[in-house]
């Protein structure tokens, strides 16, 4: 078929990747803001929107601080899920591309064990410095102060 050239150079570069992972990791990243969505309370839109806001600053004022735990909470789960993804790597990305959660599984194979050892513990740092920087942005920009309050 002519015209599966472009879907069949696709598959073994870091684009098929990047897609299989989106695939894969969106719809449950729009399941958790969905969840989220569910809680806000109607009456708070209603509110903002009597006061005057338009509908782009009743979404940043009101909705987007309420959905931004659900942001980050799907912003971790993808890094952290896409980090660890043996198959998507090594499937669609053919032999272009190498992670180091399949040189971790490969050195398994070869009973390479201390190697395998040291890389799992540089993912585990990675990841650990990754969860510690989002705590810290948390932190830092305040997102969670009405939860301080008591509110």
């Amino acid at each position: 078929m002519p015209g599966l050239g472009v879907l069949t150079n696709i598959v073994a570069v870091l684009i098929g990747t990047a897609i299989g992972l989106l695939s894969l990791l969106l719809p449950v990243c729009t399941l958790l803001l969905v969840l989220a969505y569910r809680y806000l309370d109607p009456a708070l839109i209603a509110a903002a929107r009597n006061l005057g806001a338009g509908p782009f600053r009743c979404f940043r004022t009101v909705e987007l601080p309420f959905l931004l735990p659900a942001v980050i909470a799907s912003w971790q789960f993808a890094f952290l899920t896409a980090m660890s993804d043996i198959v998507a790597g090594s499937i669609l990305g053919g032999n272009r591309s190498y992670y180091l959660s399949a040189s971790i599984l490969d050195q398994i194979k070869n009973d390479a064990w201390p190697l395998a050892a040291a890389q799992a513990m540089v993912l585990l740092a990675i990841s650990l410095l990754f969860a510690l920087l989002t705590f810290a942005l948390i932190r830092q920009t305040r997102i969670f102060s009405f939860m301080e309050r008591g509110q």
